[in-house]
């Protein structure tokens, strides 16, 4: 949100909010709250401190939806519901030039002393918060830690120091001091009210993030399987080329079996003549001298027959691993169509 539209909104609300005590709070996610101050007519204070959405409007829901939304309260929600107990709101006022909303209550505590707990806003991008001071305006709780001066426990407040880049937040700024086109709708009487028009255009957001982040996560899913299966099909061809001379097995078993008679051994080599040549050169052999010429021919037929074997399987398996290739690549074609027609 932009300076314009916080002040906008802290217009709108300030009335329908002054006077009430706060109940029920729901922890809508891990930086953002939903607060009851039983005004149903006009719904629930939402105050999101969400670095890359921080936004302050109030949103009508049904309480059952928001029950079902809701996450267990973390520690800050469960402090700022025990420290807003029997107190009621007396001020809401944002700081002049920042994007930081006070809410002032005032009340008693369960031994019936004054207190005057103060809620921060600061709804400034990467360094969003929640802060909750005491009358002295020192921070006795926040909603996440940072290392910005002013703002650890037990300091007094201070805004964001000036050192820190000023994001102007979400798309809503157009120009500097107005309010940006996506408030136009509220302003020419398509929304009831400044909350809504900003409730539908938040909805929006975080509905085009949550399709994003499912679009990439299948994105990536569907990579990784794809990577696999290519990464598989490599290692079988390597595979099946390992057994490219399973024919050569079979000749050379039998040219042991033709050489019975012929075949010149020297130690562990071993002379054949290779009748299965025009010419009948002579090729020579390794073999073991313990082993005789009809031992090698069965081993190498042997070889033959396992790598034959071995080959049908693995072609089996290449032509499957082929067909889920294919299969995921048109699984990726229609993922992508169904991304650009937004499809969830």
């Amino acid at each position: 949100m932009d300076d314009e539209s916080i002040k906008a909104i802290v217009a709108e609300i300030a009335p329908l909010l002054l006077g009430r005590a706060p109940g029920k709070i729901f922890q809508l996610g891990p930086l953002s709250l939903a607060i009851d101050f039983r005004q149903r007519e006009h719904g629930y204070l939402l105050i999101s401190a969400e670095p890359g959405l921080p936004r302050l409007h109030l949103i009508k829901r049904r309480v059952r939806d928001l029950e079902k939304q809701s996450t267990p309260p973390n520690q800050f929600a469960l402090t700022l519901r025990k420290e807003l107990s029997n107190t009621t709101l007396r001020s809401v006022e944002k700081d002049a030039g920042d994007r930081v909303v006070r809410f002032r209550f005032a009340g008693r505590d369960e031994l019936g002393q004054p207190k005057e707990p103060t809620l921060i806003a600061q709804l400034t991008g990467r360094s969003a918060n929640l802060f909750l001071l005491d009358s002295h305006g020192v921070i006795t709780h926040q909603l996440r830690s940072g290392r910005v001066p002013g703002q650890h426990l037990g300091e007094g407040y201070q805004l964001p120091g000036s050192g820190e880049p000023r994001r102007r937040g979400s798309s809503l700024i157009v120009r500097e001091g107005s309010i940006g086109e996506t408030l136009e709708p509220h302003r020419v009487g398509q929304f009831d009210s400044l909350s809504e028009a900003l409730d539908v255009h938040y909805n929006a957001l975080l509905d085009q993030q949550a399709f994003d982040a499912h679009a990439s996560a299948a994105r990536a899913d569907l990579r990784k399987k794809i990577s696999r299966q290519q990464r598989l099909l490599k290692q079988l061809q390597e595979d099946l080329a390992g057994h490219a001379d399973a024919e050569q097995q079979k000749r050379l078993g039998d040219l042991l079996l033709a050489n019975l008679s012929t075949a010149r051994r020297s130690r562990n080599r071993v002379k054949l003549i290779d009748y299965f040549s025009a010419d009948a050169p002579l090729i020579e052999i390794e073999l073991d001298e313990k082993v005789t010429l009809p031992q090698e021919a069965e081993r190498r037929f042997a070889l033959y027959s396992r790598s034959k074997r071995a080959a049908k399987q693995i072609k089996a398996r290449i032509q499957a691993t082929q067909t889920q290739l294919a299969s995921l690549r048109s699984q990726q074609a229609s993922l992508e169509q169904a991304i650009a027609r937004r499809d969830l």
